[in-house]
């Protein structure tokens, strides 16, 4: 297909979304909005030439989540981290360093070399289960931060 026709698709697909949606007011807000996410999911499965394939859907980068949607595992060891003081922070940052989790310096602030040096210590420690909600990641991170690494 190319991409006039999907782009023309697309459109009309969209029109359509919201013409289904309108009729005597039949249906909310909610439910329109749930029409447009389909008919959005249809034209970038048909622009990126995975609907009909037969191919299973490829991983793309999610928007982030709004504030009322549930809070991922690293998002809240990143709160947890940032909630610490600048000596808890540091702390925790020197303990990847001496974990030989890829981290090399320590500067007391949350950037991508901290999350992925983390991310590495947990996930090869295999204590992903221990975070299931923010309190056990504030634990969890505040436990790092009082932990000696290598100490008995």
């Amino acid at each position: 297909m190319t991409i006039r026709k999907t782009l023309l698709s697309v459109s009309t697909g969209l029109l359509l979304a919201g013409q289904i949606a309108s009729p005597a007011h039949a249906i909310g807000e909610t439910e329109k909005d749930v029409l447009k996410g389909l008919a959005a999911a249809a034209a970038i499965g048909m622009i990126t030439g995975q609907v009909g394939s037969g191919a299973a859907p490829q991983a793309t980068t999610a928007a982030p989540l709004p504030a009322s949607a549930s809070a991922t595992k690293m998002d809240m060891i990143e709160t947890a981290f940032r909630s610490l003081s600048r000596e808890e922070r540091l702390a925790v940052q020197n303990n990847l360093i001496a974990s030989g989790a890829g981290l090399y310096s320590a500067d007391g602030v949350w950037g991508r070399k901290t999350a992925t040096a983390m991310n590495r210590v947990i996930t090869d420690t295999g204590e992903w289960g221990l975070i299931r909600d923010q309190r056990s990641a504030n634990k969890y991170v505040y436990d790092m931060a009082q932990f000696a690494y290598g100490a008995e």
